[in-house]
């Protein structure tokens, strides 16, 4: 930390430039009689002790700093309590049907079954609730250039840490089934949190953790500080800029191959809400990386946030989803299926069929995967996976066992070349 010019600070004893001198003369003093009194080895080895000690504080502070910023975000991690946000998307597609269908032709994919294989536009509306675990997404989708009156997706649903309730309203039909992991499905769907403040569904802070990381320098995006991120897997890696000043978000997120070929980008404004930096409008691009020579950038969501409440109450009654009259349900808990109010045809009770009997007319909550050149595109990348330990941990313990290794035996040629010495004079 730097001190401005007028700061004063009392030099005290053992701080002072004197007495350092002092203590270095003194040392270099005895390191010089040590040479002269025990040879080479005892000074080779008290020089590669220091350089070796030395390159170790310099590996620790490196990784401190990591571990520094890695602190500073799940320690904002943890301050999102609850949202409340209402978005809206546009997804778009930027893809040559046919430069893609033979693409996958070439590298030997079957594409007979891909022959009407057209990517979707849409528009979207969407609320989506978070409160701890307890989550709720709604999302209707429509066609560009059509009103939410031609919607042909409109799907609510409600994740309590016990069940997960959804119901396609178009389709009358609604889906319960088992809790999933802290992970849930419906969390790794876009949404607000996807700029800034997660990856798939991990926290932002986990997902950093998890990777190797490193500082590559600091740098302003769009005249806001940032620190650059490298973030490596086994099999890719990610660069993140980081805002301190923006509640330690990020600004910016890309994945990359080991092939230095960038697959997706993240970017995003954020504006402070509560306290708290949520994202108001941010860009997810996905890039073709198929090599069938069409658009360099295939998949195109533009997102904005229409309204945020972070960190006030929000109702329980929010996190409730009844099935209205008329709803055909597969119950995956009970498996079993059931329509709301009413019977099936030829009388009988919609409660004698099973889930599966069900479960092709209903939509559920699902995360889709990534684009890469052999599966035609979804909408979403991969959830970030990975194990690897922080920057710099194992060197830091095998250095550190040098060093100590180091001095033991510089003691050890000491301590015998003394004995000798004083073994040899006369009584």
């Amino acid at each position: 930390m730097n001190l401005t010019s007028d700061c004063q600070v009392p030099l005290r004893r053992g701080t002072s430039s004197s007495v350092h001198g002092y203590w270095l003369l003194k040392f270099l003093r005895h390191l010089g009689n040590g040479i002269s009194a025990v040879g080479v080895p005892l000074a080779f080895a008290v020089i590669t002790c220091f350089l070796l000690c030395s390159w170790s504080v310099a590996r620790a502070a490196g990784d401190v700093s990591c571990q520094d910023i890695l602190r500073s975000i799940e320690l904002h991690d943890g301050l999102l309590n609850t949202v409340d946000a209402t978005y809206s998307l546009r997804h778009r597609f930027q893809i040559d049907r046919e430069a893609r269908l033979r693409a996958w032709k070439s590298q030997g994919i079957q594409v007979e079954k891909l022959g009407d294989w057209v990517p979707k536009d849409y528009d979207m509306h969407g609320r989506f609730v978070k409160d701890g675990m307890r989550l709720r997404r709604e999302a209707s989708k429509w066609e560009p250039g059509r009103s939410r009156a031609d919607e042909f997706e409109d799907i609510t649903t409600v994740y309590t840490g016990e069940v997960v309730r959804s119901l396609d309203s178009l389709h009358k039909s609604g889906a319960i089934q088992p809790a999933e992991d802290h992970r849930p499905m419906v969390l790794q769907e876009l949404n607000p949190l996807h700029w800034g403040w997660s990856y798939g569904a991990q926290p932002l802070g986990e997902f950093l953790r998890q990777g190797q990381l490193a500082i590559e320098g600091e740098e302003i995006l769009s005249g806001t500080d940032t620190i650059a991120l490298h973030v490596s897997y086994p099999n890719k890696y990610y660069r993140v800029w980081i805002a301190p000043t923006r509640g330690y978000r990020f600004v910016r997120l890309e994945k990359y191959t080991l092939a230095n070929d960038l697959v997706m980008r993240f970017s995003c404004e954020l504006t402070e809400h509560n306290g708290l930096w949520i994202c108001d409008s941010g860009t997810w691009e996905m890039f073709n990386l198929s090599g069938d020579g069409g658009p360099e950038v295939e998949q195109i969501v533009q997102m904005q946030c229409e309204s945020v409440q972070v960190n006030e109450g929000i109702a329980p009654s929010t996190f409730e989803l009844e099935f209205p009259p008329g709803t055909s349900v597969a119950d995956h808990i009970l498996n079993t299926g059931y329509r709301v109010g009413g019977l099936l045809t030829g009388g009988e009770q919609a409660s004698n069929l099973k889930a599966d009997e069900l479960a092709q007319a209903i939509e559920e909550p699902h995360a889709a995967k990534p684009i890469d050149s052999k599966t035609p595109p979804q909408s979403f990348p991969e959830e970030a996976r990975g194990g690897t330990k922080s920057v710099g941990t194992d060197d830091m313990v095998v250095v550190g066992l040098l060093a100590v290794g180091g001095f033991v035996v510089a003691g050890f040629i000491l301590v015998w070349k003394k004995v000798r010495t004083r073994a040899g004079r006369p009584n």
